[in-house]
């Protein structure tokens, strides 16, 4: 549908991936085999980012007994790339291949926070937002001044804003020239851990 194809265009790309195995035909009906895995796999495989960073996200996890997330920039959406796990899951947004809202996530905001004035200003130009909970900003002007802000600090904190009950704090990976490739974050349930624990406890692991 994304690509707009024919009938007879689809088909023959379909038995295109069934001749390769990626696909099986049930009926007239084709589904995914566990071969397209290795479409994903091959990202992870290659990507030196989520293998240089794993060994950091554990460690942060083992010291802050949170989970630990790494997310790059993918159209404006943040998307999980690298996790460490914490035996308490709080949260089911958080996993690897996970796309996230960037306008009100901690991690979307961190790497929003690199775009340059004009391309945030695009940004939010075509962005519709919408309220997920009753804290979630959505006017327009206060996200460029909240993702402004976290240009500054290089930190974002949210409370409650994507997801009820669920704090999270994100910070900046930067490459050699100083420019955001990712954001490291951690996320965790209000009733455990206050915003203002994150940033006194938390950041300093970040």
């Amino acid at each position: 549908k994304a690509t707009n194809p024919s009938r007879a265009s689809a088909r023959r790309s379909l038995l295109t991936l069934l001749n390769l195995g990626y696909v099986v035909q049930v009926g007239s009906a084709f589904h995914p085999a566990p071969r397209l895995l290795r479409l994903g796999d091959a990202y992870f495989q290659n990507a030196s980012l989520p293998q240089l960073a794993q060994s950091h996200l554990e460690n942060a996890r083992d010291e802050t007994n949170e989970s630990i997330s790494l997310a790059v920039l993918d159209k404006y959406e943040p998307v999980f790339v690298a996790r460490a796990e914490a035996e308490k899951i709080v949260s089911s947004l958080a996993r690897i291949g996970r796309r996230l809202v960037g306008y009100c996530s901690a991690t979307g905001r961190v790497l929003l926070a690199d775009l340059t004035d004009s391309e945030l200003d695009a940004y939010l130009e075509q962005l519709d937002p919408k309220p997920l909970t009753r804290h979630t900003i959505t006017d327009k002007a206060k996200l460029r001044e909240v993702i402004l802000k976290v240009r500054e600090d290089k930190v974002a904190i949210t409370d409650e804003e994507l997801e009820d009950g669920m704090a999270a704090l994100a910070v900046p990976v930067l490459d050699r020239d100083g420019k955001t490739i990712a954001a490291m974050s951690v996320s965790a349930s209000r009733a455990r851990v206050s915003a203002a624990q994150m940033k006194s406890e938390l950041l300093p692991v970040l």
